[in-house]
């Protein structure tokens, strides 16, 4: 488990075998982060403030763009980073949101058709 590189050095970045989490913190707040695969590790992104459903591109608090590339999916890496992180910040409840943003998409996706 380490830092990543600044967002003004990687402003963006491409997430792999990602899935959408919403975190309830100790002080009630709830927060949504991507976990994934991003440079080749297990990767948890700090908060998420935007989320492109069309392009499947999010912004996080820091400012950093992740792309998601590929459809969702899991990884050992990644869940592993994500049970430290989780008990680092000390998460009371931990939602997975990835099945409702790809429904979300969906739905998204057939009304701009028509």
């Amino acid at each position: 488990i380490h830092t990543i590189e600044p967002v003004d050095t990687q402003p963006r970045t491409v997430m792999t075998d990602w899935r959408l989490f919403q975190v309830r913190l100790p002080n009630g707040s709830r927060t949504r982060h991507l976990v994934g695969r991003a440079d080749d590790e297990g990767r948890v992104c700090s908060s998420l403030v935007h989320l492109d459903l069309q392009a499947l591109r999010m912004r996080t608090q820091s400012g950093r763009i992740y792309e998601l590339a590929g459809p969702p999916g899991g990884d050992e890496d990644s869940d592993y980073v994500f049970g430290i992180w989780l008990r680092a910040v000390g998460a009371i409840h931990c939602l997975d949101l990835t099945r409702a943003l790809m429904q979300l998409r969906t739905l998204h996706e057939s009304r701009r058709r028509s």
